[in-house]
């Protein structure tokens, strides 16, 4: 309804927030000489353990009858992962991703990516990833499983379609166990 004011300081920096609304909600960032880029920066300095250096949070409006509350819908966090964490550091850190749960008015964090003790690691459903991948649940794999209705893992485990190959590539059977030899199998 109005416009946007920018304020900068003597070093030619933006000294004011900004919020930019539309009726269409587009923002878009073109370049016409090449990639297009977009730095999201904290205020810099030491973050203690846990503390958020940076997000982007999705907001949705509720009907609720209280003049439309705004909602978190979602959010992507980046935080600090261990004590003493600087920007110039070199100590981990941790993407979160959370998502709202149909039925509930909290988000569920489901995704985690750390690069705590200096290993790259992903968590699904832990945040505390102690493995390359670590899953804490029931995973489905397969067309025919995952996304499928009425077909459910069993809990806090793995329900796979086709072959499973260990050990070996080219699986012939619905579990193949490469041992020593080559035609040793389960």
């Amino acid at each position: 309804t109005g416009n946007t004011v920018l304020s900068f300081d003597d070093n030619g920096y933006i000294d004011n927030d900004v919020v930019i609304e539309s009726n269409t909600a587009q923002l878009s960032l073109a370049s016409k000489t090449g990639e297009t880029k977009l730095y999201l920066y904290g205020p810099g300095g030491s973050i203690s353990n846990g503390g958020n250096i940076g997000s982007i949070r999705w907001y949705g409006t509720e009907s609720d009858g209280i003049g439309g509350n705004p909602a978190q819908t979602a959010y992507i966090l980046v935080e600090g992962d261990e004590a003493g964490w600087t920007y110039n550091s070199s100590l981990g850190t941790m993407m979160k991703f959370a998502v709202g749960v149909d039925g509930s008015t909290t988000l569920d964090e489901i995704l985690y990516l750390t690069g705590q003790s200096g290993d790259a690691r992903v968590g699904i459903g832990t945040g505390d990833p102690q493995n390359r991948l670590d899953v804490e649940g029931a995973v489905a794999i397969g067309a025919s499983y995952a996304g499928a209705d009425g077909t459910v893992a069993p809990t806090g485990g793995l329900i796979v379609q086709g072959n499973t190959g260990i050990g070996t590539d080219d699986p012939d059977h619905k579990l193949h166990v490469a041992a020593q030899q080559s035609n040793n199998f389960v």
